[in-house]
């Protein structure tokens, strides 16, 4: 937006109203060019009342200005000339690499915006909060603590106001001195070998118990491995028990340069043992854990499992006051989401009686990606993370026969 005028300029006609909240669709508009939007508010006001518009339709993660100009017949003043940066729709990603007893680093990857806020927090809520084009390293902290770290797409206006977008959040643990035993209870976060990324130290023997709450299950995912290899795994290797201890089922010793598969525990707890011997040393390995709940439906590489929208499906309609969510996770890449049958009721090119609708996350918080009515099959969806919400409404009239969705999970 570059011109934002207010006109007084028709004085022979009557007193002209205009609402305190006026709300503009910036794509509605006359443009000058092909980036400006002339915006025109015409009335005989009042010098000291107040004029609220709102400009919907901008691109996100945007900077924009706006221009306000008073004009009388065929003059107008200069104006005055607002800079506004718009805020951004989605999360920033973000790693945290080179863990310390001491300190770790924080690596956003770049996107429209040059500036992040990087806020953390330790076990008692003390949070600091540093600003920074791309990459920074926190320092100072200390040994065998857990922090909360999130990162948000930022930056400052011209009146020094911070415009802030929705936050992607973990949580690390630093490395304690002469131990390597961590007993974790936050949702999600990383774990890595001791100094990982660079070389791990002879004669380690480190543990990791994850616990969560009753009734949810643990995902945990190996992102990067490399170990000594031996035919028997008992040199340097990983070990990962469904359980609290060594005496829980195991889901395999693993080592060398191959990632296990993604593991999924059968209870809340998970215990993972690294060990290493007193000669060839390796990068390590880094590993992500979440927790997923039980109803929550897993996808599977290489493989399409279907949901139905009713459990009739097939046989009878679907029904009235319907509500029914699925959550569908991909431990280890992204979800791809297909229809192979659709028929949803619509009114006229409008979904607000019954349909689907597909979020871009775990929950309705997340970005809404789609919503489908109708009886044409919709394209396929495929995550930006390792989740997708998946949503059937109806509502108390007319009922047709349902969907049914294939799901998938991809790198």
């Amino acid at each position: 937006i570059s011109a934002l005028a207010l006109d007084a300029s028709q004085t022979d006609k009557k007193e002209q109203s205009v609402p305190d909240d006026d709300e503009i669709v910036a794509s509605n508009n006359t443009f000058l060019n092909p980036q400006d939007v002339l915006i025109n508010v015409t009335a005989e006001h009042d010098p000291a009342q107040v004029y609220n518009i709102t400009i919907h339709k901008l691109i996100p993660s945007s900077n924009v200005s706006v221009c306000v100009k008073s004009c009388a017949m065929d003059k107008c003043t200069s104006g005055i000339v607002t800079p506004i940066f718009t805020q951004p729709d989605y999360p920033p990603f973000f790693e945290v690499l080179n863990v310390t007893t001491t300190a770790f680093e924080v690596r956003v990857t770049p996107s429209r915006y040059t500036q992040y806020q990087v806020r953390y927090c330790n076990e008692d809520s003390v949070c600091k909060t540093i600003f920074t084009p791309g990459s920074v390293s926190i320092v100072d902290l200390m040994p065998g603590t857990t922090y909360t770290v999130d990162v948000r797409e930022g930056l400052r206006d011209a009146n020094g106001q911070v415009i802030l977008g929705p936050a992607a959040q973990t949580h690390v643990s630093t490395r304690k001195y002469d131990s390597c035993v961590y007993n974790i209870t936050a949702p999600f976060g990383q774990i890595f070998s001791p100094n990982y990324p660079n070389m791990y130290p002879n004669s380690a023997s480190c543990s990791w118990l994850i616990k969560t709450n009753p009734d949810i299950l643990i995902s945990l995912v190996f992102n990067d491995f490399e170990l000594e290899k031996d035919n028997k795994c008992i040199s340097d290797y990983v070990s990962v028990y469904d359980g609290n201890d060594t005496n829980a089922p195991i889901f395999g010793t693993y080592c060398g340069n191959t990632a296990p598969a993604p593991i999924l525990s059968s209870s809340d707890q998970i215990y993972m043992v690294f060990k290493s011997d007193s000669e060839v040393q390796g990068k390590g390995f880094s590993a992500t854990y979440s927790e997923l709940y039980k109803e929550d439906l897993v996808a599977r590489r290489g493989s399409e499992q279907r949901i139905y929208s009713h459990v009739e499906y097939g046989n009878q309609l679907y029904d009235d006051n319907f509500d029914r969510d699925w959550v569908i996770r991909a431990p280890a890449g992204h979800v791809r989401l297909r229809f192979s049958a659709f028929d949803i009721e619509k009114i006229l090119s409008l979904c607000l009686a019954d349909y689907v609708r597909v979020f871009d996350g775990s929950n309705d918080s997340a970005p809404l990606l789609k919503t489908f009515c109708g009886y044409q099959l919709p394209g396929e969806i495929i995550s930006s993370s390792d989740s997708l919400l998946l949503r059937f409404h109806t509502d108390h009239i007319n009922t047709k026969s349902g969907f049914v969705a294939l799901y998938s999970a991809v790198e």
